[in-house]
């Protein structure tokens, strides 16, 4: 018996995923093409006018805008696909009687996913690549940033891996497709949708509170396949999941826990629960709060924000619905009505919970203290803009300021938003806003937005005119110019 990799078993899983890879391959191919021929297009036409100040880069962001689809739509089609025997008792009883470890039907099926994933996203590169070098080489309009366009490659592909070890995960714990399709968007999206309305929802009671203060929960921003929430929480930091090398090692990482996860998994599951939408009634439970849950942050912001109204009421009812409408779709038994009660009674527990947590934070965050032993400014943290830095920026940012007086007068200007922070006209002219990172004496370091006078701002400017490092930051610049 055969207990780790299997050759027959490796091919099977390709031949079975055949269809799926080649109509991937072939459309991320056909998007490639496209945009080469729009390239050679555009020089064409840069050539006509006789253009001198055109160009075009080719690189992470333009070369392939259909690659989100291998980690939303290949991935989890692929695992569907080849894990689908889970689904049917028949076909699960054949499959866990076959001569092979579990372990080895696992890990030979994955390796065949994998295979037509990166078949997929590489055959594009592999064929477009060379004709882009090819016309580069007759023009002077054309540009090719390489390690961009592998960057985008390796993320791509290490995204797909966080996709499909959810879909194999959410395959081994439910026994139906329905169920394991809304288990995947649970674990991929609920951490990040909780974090983030906790995070938010503090920011909005405590002003001097900023998007960045929650460094400690930012390693959920480096997940690239729950990136697409960015665009439904305009708070949050916008980092390109195409040009960031962390997003694209952070995935992999991610994705081989997931696959391991999905392997232990795997081998535990009971053939039995093929067809069933949980292996028992407590799973079943915790399935439908947690879609119960995820629905309920939209009324639970708007009673934080808005307090009780009609609006509130009626979402809430939706979620009931929604609780009920999954319970009745799993089991397809009128009797869940009455088990999915339990589920309702849940998520409104755990309302009440993160209501707790949310006020709880704010009050320890509103007593916290924080002695400033240095800090920098808004315009020295270029590291969090997306905008180009201007040539004096880069010369301070990386100036820890730490007079004595203006650490004591940042201090005094911290408390005093801290404490007074909503009952300040942040319109007035009299004042100005500017988010700051406070050092402590420890080292550790503290993002807060913190509301100045017009003289302790200015006080902050002038202070540049006699710092010693950024004068002579200045003074090698203009060397180096010469």
């Amino acid at each position: 018996m055969k207990k780790i990799f299997s050759k027959h078993l490796y091919k099977e899983a390709l031949r079975q995923g055949l269809a799926i890879g080649i109509i991937f391959t072939a459309l991320f191919l056909l998007v490639s093409v496209i945009k080469f021929v729009d390239v050679f297009n555009r020089i064409e036409l840069f050539n006509f006018y006789n253009s001198t100040s055109s160009s075009i880069t080719v690189k992470e962001n333009n070369f392939n805008q259909s690659y989100f689809l291998s980690f939303y739509v290949l991935a989890p089609l692929l695992v569907f696909q080849l894990f689908g025997f889970l689904t049917k008792r028949s076909h699960s009883d054949f499959y866990h009687s076959v001569p092979y470890t579990r372990v080895c039907l696992y890990l030979s099926n994955f390796a065949g996913i994998l295979t037509w994933i990166l078949i997929a996203v590489v055959i594009p590169a592999i064929v477009c690549l060379p004709a882009y070098y090819i016309l580069a080489s007759t023009t002077h309009f054309l540009y090719i940033d390489l390690p961009g366009v592998l960057l985008l490659l390796f993320n791509t592909f290490a995204a797909s891996m966080i996709t499909s070890g959810i879909a194999a995960i959410a395959l081994s714990i439910t026994g139906m497709y329905f169920p394991a399709l809304m288990i995947s968007a649970l674990i991929l999206f609920l951490p990040k949708i909780l974090i983030y309305f906790m995070t938010n929802q503090i920011r909005v009671l405590l002003p001097f509170m900023t998007q960045y203060s929650f460094e400690t929960l930012d390693f959920l921003q480096y997940s690239i396949p729950s990136s697409i929430l960015n665009w439904f929480f305009p708070f949050a930091k916008n980092i390109s999941w195409y040009t960031s090398i962390e997003s694209g090692i952070y995935s992999f990482c991610a994705g081989i826990f997931y696959i391991g996860l999905g392997c232990l998994l795997f081998k535990r599951r009971r053939s039995e629960i093929a067809g069933q939408s949980a292996p028992n009634k407590v799973l079943q439970y915790l399935y439908c709060t947690a879609v119960g849950l995820a629905v309920s942050t939209i009324p639970l912001g708007l009673l934080f924000s808005d307090g009780i109204s009609l609006l509130v009421v009626f979402l809430y009812g939706i979620t009931v619905l929604i609780c009920l409408a999954y319970e009745f779709i799993t089991t397809h038994k009128l009797q869940s009505f009455k088990k999915a009660l339990v589920s309702v009674a849940a998520v409104a527990i755990l309302n009440v919970m993160i209501s707790v947590i949310i006020f709880g934070s704010c009050r320890i965050l509103q007593s916290q203290e924080i002695e400033v032993a240095g800090f920098r400014t808004n315009e020295q943290l270029i590291e969090l803009r997306d905008k180009t830095p201007t040539e004096e920026e880069l010369l301070i940012k990386d100036i820890v300021i730490d007079d004595p007086a203006l650490c004591q007068m940042v201090e005094d200007a911290l408390n005093r938003t801290r404490t007074n922070g909503k009952n300040i006209d942040i319109k007035s002219v009299d004042i100005r806003t500017s988010t700051i990172q406070i050092v402590a004496p420890n080292g550790k370091r503290y993002y807060r937005n913190i509301i100045f006078t017009q003289k302790e701002f200015y006080l902050l400017d002038k202070y540049w005119e006699n710092n010693g490092t950024y004068n002579q930051n200045i003074y090698e610049e203009i060397i180096g110019n010469k």
